[in-house]
């Protein structure tokens, strides 16, 4: 996913550092690659990835249609419209699909390395509680659930290949409208108050959490979205206990230890720094039989994917793209991060120089196979 110069720079600019809707044309320079990189996602579901998938037909929203998309899933799509039209049974839909980074990872990093990154730079810090990255699918005409507002700020890459019309109306302008801030299916009394503008492909629309909107989509096509989440303390706290809880019994020591929101918190912030700030994790890879050290392969860091060690209680954390090996607290963790991330075409044996003994270089070699298999290291 290429950006054209400038782009971030006037998106800052435009929208007043994220504050004001607008609309920067042609941000994108590849918006056909990105449209073949959406249509292969279609390809990857399957009963042990499924898809976070909502669909509406006819205004009402088809429970049934990840089932749909796994089961009639297949290699290659020639037509991603045809084929969706065939899989849902139905000439119109709309499909929304969350969480993007696990499905392509061609995508995702590009967005993290072209999108996300210099917007932070811009903004001058990232947010706590990550991004996600979704996408808008279909020929639905007017948005299912009617003129509503987001939470959350929004960015979104018109991809095409047919034009959207977006309706926006800044928070105050809609309140004084409608007397209040409920979403609306009346159409009439609202589309002629309208900010208008019409995408095509390649450009980038910005709206800011709270401002209302609605999208005609009259033909097929594609708009890939990031949401900007806010900072949530809660969220933080729980998600991190999530993370420090995931693998535990009720008879492990650290159910009995004390914990700070603080430490969980911080778990938590460094998982999403560990994916580039996207809060869903890639699919897991298989073992990769090269990682052995008669064959020494060459290992490499992913540098917009840092690896984190963090002591929790009696543990230690090794945060790998949103997901957490644990071990007990011995320096192991920490000393392997710092390899890892220093890491740049090293041959494997080179890595292991620290690591004395037999049986501690089996278990580094170990627990790298697994930081592959999780997407933080690459092996050439």
């Amino acid at each position: 996913m290429n950006i054209r110069e400038n782009a971030i720079q006037e998106l800052m600019a435009f929208s007043q550092e994220l504050k004001k809707f607008c609309v920067i044309q042609n941000a994108i320079t590849n918006h056909e690659d990105v449209f073949f990189q959406l249509k292969q996602v279609f390809t990857t579901f399957s009963e042990s990835n499924i898809p976070r998938a909502r669909v509406w037909i006819d205004g009402g929203q088809r429970y049934t249609a990840a089932d749909d998309l796994v089961s009639k899933s297949i290699s290659q799509i020639a037509n991603l419209e045809l084929f969706l039209k065939e899989t849902l049974s139905s000439e119109k839909f709309c499909i929304t699909l969350n969480g993007l980074s696990s499905y392509s990872e061609v995508l995702s990093s590009a967005i993290v390395a072209h999108i996300l990154h210099p917007i932070f730079a811009q903004a001058g810090k990232t947010p706590n509680c990550g991004t996600d990255v979704y996408s808008f699918i279909g020929n639905y005409g007017f948005t299912p659930f009617g003129v509503h507002d987001d939470q959350d700020h929004s960015l979104l890459f018109h991809v095409g290949p047919e034009p959207k019309i977006a309706y926006i109306w800044e928070r105050e302008q809609y309140e004084s409208i409608t007397g209040g801030t409920l979403a609306s299916t009346d159409y009439e009394a609202l589309l002629s108050h309208a900010n208008v503008i019409t995408l095509y492909p390649g450009d980038l629309l910005f709206i800011p959490k709270g401002d209302f909107h609605i999208f005609e989509t009259k033909g097929f096509s594609v708009t890939l979205g990031v949401t900007i989440y806010p900072d949530d303390l809660l969220l933080e706290s729980t998600q991190g206990l999530r993370l420090m809880a995931g693998q535990l019994t009720d008879q492990d020591q650290i159910m009995n230890t004390a914990l700070t929101l603080n430490e969980l918190v911080q778990l938590r912030r460094l998982a999403v720094l560990s994916n580039g700030s996207i809060i869903y994790p890639p699919m897991m890879k298989r073992a990769d039989d090269r990682l052995t050290l008669a064959l020494n392969p060459s290992i490499s860091a992913k540098t917009i994917y840092p690896v984190y060690a963090m002591k929790i209680g009696d543990r230690e954390a090794l945060i790998v793209r949103m997901r957490v090996i644990w071990s007990k607290s011995t320096g192991l963790m920490s000393q392997i991060s710092e390899r890892i991330n220093a890491a740049n075409s090293q041959p494997l044996r080179e890595f292991l120089v620290p690591f004395e003994g037999d049986n501690l270089k089996k278990i580094v070699v170990s627990l790298l196979n697994r930081v592959h298999q999780m997407g933080g290291i690459s092996v050439e």
